[in-house]
């Protein structure tokens, strides 16, 4: 399977949210949670793939508690094939590392952006997506 040409990523949305109390405090320190559902579509002639993908960061303070900002970005990518993607569901790993982790990591680049432009540092895996929300659709 050839990748013969693939449209650019598309942002379609970005979001934050802060906690205006936090920016009160110099230096808090907390943990991100992270959710990156996906959705895959497959033409029916299976010649394009399409990969539209979410990705949500949570940071809360130390305690767990306390909410510090929400931010999500979502992006839309389609590829198309030189031949029809065929079995697609025996394609799995290769779909994932070839189509979908790529949309991971710009979605990843700037979302970590948006988050440092309202004044939070965080640090979450550019490279490494997880992997328990993704969800698939086989056909469009």
């Amino acid at each position: 399977m050839k990748v013969i040409r693939e449209d650019p990523l598309l942002i379609t949305s970005v979001s934050v949210t802060s906690n205006p109390d936090v920016f009160t405090f110099p230096s808090l320190k907390g943990t991100t949670q992270l959710s990156f559902p996906v959705t895959t579509k497959l033409r029916e002639d299976g010649k394009k793939l399409i990969v539209e993908g979410t990705l949500i960061s949570k940071g809360v303070l130390a305690d767990g508690n306390v909410p510090m900002y929400s931010a999500s970005c979502t992006g839309r990518i389609a590829y198309l094939l030189d031949e029809p993607l065929e079995n697609y569901e025996e394609h799995g790993r290769e779909i994932y590392d070839q189509f979908i982790k790529p949309v991971y990591c710009v979605l990843a680049s700037k979302l970590q952006q948006l988050i440092m432009s309202i004044g939070l540092v965080v640090t979450f895996p550019l490279a490494i997506p997880p992997v328990e929300d993704v969800k698939r659709i086989d056909t469009e």
